[in-house]
């Protein structure tokens, strides 16, 4: 939220678990086994949950990174900017800068899905969501022509 402040609880009660002091605002959170995604500005930070500090910040977006999807070994981070980035991660804890792939979207990007080898991107200022083929940096279809209103909670197997 606006306190910058991220915090785990355990799903069943008990003590807070641990945590984390975030530059400024959070727009969006992915959690993906023992690490976490977190969107503010420009950045995309990547934490532990382990030890509760910030591993690396992605940097490449131009306006407020509003939407992440972190899974296994990628993280995809959608923008104002109107682009999507895909950031490989080359191992525990070590992400680099300069191993992303940039998408074109049409628009501000504030919905995201990721399924094996293809990612759904959605905006609210262009009536479409995109069905990317992730490996080639391709659109393979428009999911719903003529869409109109927000698409933010988008989800995939």
């Amino acid at each position: 939220g606006d306190s910058g402040l991220l915090t785990e609880w355990p799903l069943l009660g008990g003590d807070v678990r641990g945590t984390m002091r975030h530059p400024s605002t959070v727009y969006c959170v992915s959690v993906s086994g023992g690490l976490v995604a977190t969107g503010c500005e420009q950045n995309v930070y990547i934490w532990s949950l382990t030890h509760f500090v910030c591993l690396q910040v992605l940097q490449g977006h131009h306006d407020i990174a509003f939407a992440l999807v972190l899974r296994s070994a990628t993280c995809v981070s959608g923008s104002f900017d109107g682009t999507l980035r895909v950031w490989y991660l080359l191992g525990p804890a070590e992400y680099r800068n300069e191993h992303v792939r940039v998408l074109r979207h049409e628009g501000c990007v504030e919905g995201l899905a990721v399924g094996p080898g293809v990612i759904l991107s959605g905006s609210y200022d262009t009536p479409k969501v995109l069905l990317w083929q992730a490996a080639a940096a391709r659109i393979i279809t428009t999911v719903i022509p003529g869409m109109v209103g927000f698409t933010r909670g988008m989800t995939m197997p």
